[in-house]
């Protein structure tokens, strides 16, 4: 979800807007007409056509719809049948007239999904974007289809589309198709490696179409593009479609209408109407668009990017800028979401509740796939979603990149979409039949699950492919807690690695947090029992204010105050003990309970809330005097005695190692920890320690400075550094037998670091 959400378009920028999708949707059309001329003579070329073109486009299509295709040229034919008859629409028509003959000479329309990439790049700041919808990119689809559909499943045979008869595949968020048209792909790949004989592929085209494939979205022009890319894969005829428009907002009646998402709501099964939920959807291509009723379809596999969006500054949630409307929008889904028993997962955002109402729609056995934030994995407002799929689903693949990204060539870092900064996962779970499946000897392979980690983010669909393969390979002979490397044309490009699925109690980040899978194996092993530990809930009697509190009843105060605050964190902060020059004062806001706050909250032992591992010196330090920090959280420990411990271990390694292992990493180097995630943090048991002994070498190094992150472990790999004095006296006193030397070397190169590709 956008960190900062898109303000909403303005009056005056209206009929521009609405020209520019009208534009688009002509062009999509052209693009389809031009291709369907090469393969059916009833269907004029482009090249044919005379001005007037707006008569003769319209005579054209009159035709073609004689023919079929009324999905795709209906609307085209409507909007242009709007347009006026003047010089302005004849020279808009002529130039994309000649630009839809010269796309598709090209050939380019068989290589890259190019409408997809025209609508992204021009209307998603029109309208899409608003609803904080993002372009999956191409690779990335390919990566998930063909993991979702090629991957060995127990009930799924491909021998012919006979078998299929019944097999559904929706994307209830579709945009321009491109997780479809990845799908159609991957099913079509199957059908034809799998059957003993050729592969009718006019059948497959008008098969897939008519009956698998389903698009609910709610932009009519996106659903209208989604199916315009289905149908330029053949030029086969077809009828019907199975692609919708979602009314979301306020309809004709005044009623709430929330998309797709409508289909959660708990008052349509009351009624009685478990078969359909009413009119809640345009079906797109009618010659008379009306709301139309919409069966309540079980499938096979629910693939999709849904939109990520929150409550947020500006609030834009749902793509609303009127705020009545908004506001019963949101009402109406925090009803559902009470009577769903889901409370909190509306801070996660519209994307959690996509994944429930893909369980909701999957058949038994049936699999999801989707791409979501990365937060997915460990944030605490995910925590009912992670609970929902993790004692429901065997989780099979969860896939990250650590591309870091390279301006200069245009590769955006962390993500799996376009145009986004959010760190992303791909994520494949299929639908349990009963709780015990997973557990069963036929299942073993199930309870483990399988983490993919890309070094680079694949180029082309030919590489996803090759990688899915590699993948699927690899998983049927690894064992529990196995890794192995990905290799493209002989070099290194990412790892597999296996884990239980029992062992994802606490979250599912940790391993994968770094791309070296040698290093997510040495924090397995920490989190999972080879180090004495006990919980930071277990040593402190309260773990810190939310900054926002603190922020709400305290300002910045160049001047001294009765009031100790650390305001942010600073790479400057490079010791583990803080002198009072270094902190600062805050100013009481009238009407709050900053006194109270203050007295009862305010600590000398801090932990980081967000560190940049990039920038960043220190996990934990602790202020001469007691203070409220604003980026840090402040523990109140309940023996002083214990501090030494706390301090040291968190500026480790291994303790740094811990630290990640329970936070969120939602933008790259970027890790966050909750409150709730700070009471799992692992500490030393001090009741097996010599504490004078931890005292006395706090002492000595507490005010030495670190470097940051990066620049350390590289000291700390020839030998050097405070870093390498604190992790020798900590594995040495608390008997852990681990070669921390071998392991700088690896850390220091970590994207999360280092920031450089691998």
């Amino acid at each position: 979800m956008p960190t900062k959400a898109a303000r909403p378009p303005t009056t005056e920028k209206t009929d521009p807007e609405l020209l520019r999708v009208a534009t688009f949707i002509i062009f999509d059309a052209l693009i389809f007409h031009q291709s369907l001329s090469a393969a059916n003579a009833r269907v004029a070329p482009l090249s044919r056509l005379r001005a007037p073109y707006r008569r003769a486009l319209l005579s054209e299509w009159e035709n073609i719809l004689r023919i079929d295709y009324r999905e795709v040229f209906q609307i085209a034919r409507e909007i242009l049948s709007d347009f006026p008859a003047a010089p302005e629409t004849e020279e808009i028509l002529k130039e994309i007239i000649i630009a839809a003959d010269d796309i598709v000479s090209s050939g380019i329309l068989r290589k890259h999904d190019f409408l997809g990439r025209i609508y992204h790049k021009l209307l998603l700041r029109t309208t899409g974007h608003f609803y904080a919808t993002y372009y999956t990119s191409i690779p990335a689809a390919w990566l998930l289809a063909q993991l979702a559909i090629r991957t060995e499943h127990p009930e799924w045979r491909f021998e012919s589309i006979d078998r299929l008869a019944d097999f559904r595949i929706l994307d209830p968020a579709c945009g321009s198709g491109t997780l479809l048209s990845a799908s159609y792909m991957a099913l079509r790949d199957n059908l034809i490696l799998a059957g003993p004989k050729a592969l009718d592929t006019r059948a497959f085209h008008r098969w897939a179409i008519e009956k698998v494939i389903h698009g609910w979205d709610v932009l009519d022009f996106a659903a209208h593009l989604s199916l315009t890319t289905l149908a330029l894969h053949h030029h086969a005829e077809f009828g019907q479609s199975n692609f919708h428009v979602m009314i979301a907002g306020i309809d004709e009646h005044g009623e709430v209408r929330l998309g797709s998402l409508d289909h959660l709501s708990s008052q349509i099964a009351l009624v009685g109407r478990s078969l359909d939920f009413g009119d809640v959807a345009l079906r797109t291509g009618l010659e008379v668009r009306e709301q139309a009723r919409l069966d309540c379809i079980k499938v096979d596999l629910v693939i999709m990017n849904p939109p990520f969006s929150r409550s947020a500054n500006p609030n834009v949630k749902f793509g609303y800028s009127d705020a009545t409307a908004r506001k019963r929008m949101v009402a109406a889904l925090k009803n559902i979401t009470r009577d769903l028993g889901l409370e909190g997962i509306g801070h996660a955002g519209l994307g959690a509740y996509f994944v429930v109402l893909a369980d909701k729609l999957l058949k038994a056995g049936g699999r999801m796939a989707f791409v979501l934030p990365r937060a997915l994995l460990s944030g605490v407002s995910w925590g009912k979603i992670r609970e929902l799929l993790r004692d429901n689903y065997a989780i099979e693949y969860v896939v990250s990149n650590y591309d870091p990204g390279e301006k200069e060539s245009g590769i955006e870092p962390w993500n799996w979409s376009e145009n986004t900064d959010l760190a992303e996962v791909l994520v494949v779970a299929r639908k349990l039949r009963d709780s015990n499946e997973i557990k069963s000897p036929q299942g073993a392979v199930d309870n483990l699950v399988t983490y993919v980690g890309l070094w680079n983010k694949p180029r082309n669909e030919v590489e996803s492919l090759l990688i899915s393969q590699q993948v699927q390979q690899k998983r049927k002979r690894m064992a529990e807690e196995d890794a192995d490397l990905l290799r493209i044309a002989g070099k290194n490009i990412g790892h597999v690695l296996r884990i239980g699925q029992d062992k994802l109690r606490l979250n599912w980040l940790y391993p994968s947090i770094f791309a070296n899978p040698t290093l997510n194996l040495l924090l397995i092993r920490l989190l999972n029992g080879s180090l004495h530990a006990v919980r930071m809930r277990d040593l402190a009697s309260s773990t810190g204010t939310d900054i926002k509190q603190i922020k709400d009843a305290f300002k910045h105060a160049s001047s001294a105050t009765p009031h100790r605050l650390l305001w942010g964190q600073q790479a400057s902060m490079a010791t583990l003990f803080l002198a009072k020059d270094a902190i600062g004062f805050g100013l009481a806001q009238q009407g709050t309970k900053s006194e109270l706050l203050h007295r009862s909250r305010k600590s000398s032992v801090l932990i980081s809330e967000r560190p940049h591992l990039s920038n960043d010196c220190v996990i934990a330090v602790e202020t001469e005097i007691p203070v409220l920090a604003t980026a840090f959280w402040e523990i109140q420990l309940n023996d002083e005695k214990i501090k030494p411990v706390v301090l040291t271990w968190l500026n480790s390694t291994p303790g740094l190692l811990c630290y990640l292992g329970i936070s969120t990493n939602s933008m790259g180097e970027i890790f966050k920890t909750k409150k709730d995630q700070l009471d799992h943090l692992l500490i030393p048991n001090p009741d097996t320690l010599d504490l004078d002994e931890w005292r006395h070498f706090y002492g000595r190094i507490k005010s030495q400075p670190l470097l940051q992150f990066p620049a350390e472990f590289e000291l700390a790999a020839s030998g050097n550094g405070l870093r390498m004095q604190i992790d020798d006296f900590v594995l040495k006193s608390l008997g852990l037998r681990m070669d921390i030397a071998s392991y700088y070397a690896l850390l220091a190169k970590e994207p999360v670091f280092s920031l450089q590709r691998l």
